[in-house]
Parts: C-alpha cells; sequence; structure tokens
C-alpha cells in the first residue's frame, strides 16, 4: 500500500510480462506459482504478498525494485528527488530497450 491506495501490480505484472515476451503459464512455473493466481493478480483481483512479488520478478527477470517502480503511480514518487526519479527512470529504460 501507498498513501491509503493499492499499487498498480496489475498492470505492472502485465507490461513486464508483455516486455518479456513470456505468458501467464510460464511466469507461474518459472516462479513457483499457480497460474490462476497470477491471472488474479493481472486482473487486479488479488494483490501479490512481498514473497510473490519477489518470485515474479524473478520470473520475469525484472529487478524488484523496477517492479515495483512500475506499480507506482506519480504521488507514489512524492518524496524522492529529481535526481533519484531520473536514475529510476534510466534504469527502467535501460531494462526495456537495453542499453541506450
Amino acid at each position: 500500500r501507498s498513501g491509503g491506495r493499492l499499487m498498480d501490480y496489475a498492470r505492472a505484472i502485465r507490461v513486464a510480462r508483455a516486455r518479456s515476451d513470456k505468458h501467464q503459464l510460464d511466469v507461474a512455473d518459472a516462479a513457483g506459482l499457480d497460474r490462476s493466481y497470477i491471472s488474479l493478480i493481472e486482473r487486479g483481483k488479488r494483490v501479490p504478498s512481498r514473497e510473490a512479488l519477489g518470485k515474479i520478478a524473478l520470473a520475469l527477470e525484472i529487478p524488484l525494485f523496477l517492479l515495483v517502480l512500475l506499480a507506482s503511480s506519480k504521488e507514489d514518487l512524492n518524496g524522492y528527488s529529481g535526481t533519484e526519479i531520473r536514475e529510476l527512470s534510466r534504469s527502467l529504460l535501460y531494462w526495456f530497450v537495453g542499453e541506450t
């Protein structure tokens, strides 16, 4: 939770999965989770535990902090300096497109 709102893990996992070109079953198998659980998360019906998020991040080959960043909204980034946000943005861009 962030500021009383749920972070959008559904969007984050869908985006990361699309970028990784993996199916829900691929992610579920690699993470040791049930495919229906991944589906429920992606539809916003379940909020993943920290442990599940870590497993999903490993399965998607994305650093956990970037998966959490993808789930964040603008309000979630209040309190971070411009330099920190630029560095996070660079890390995310590098993960999406490779070296820039």
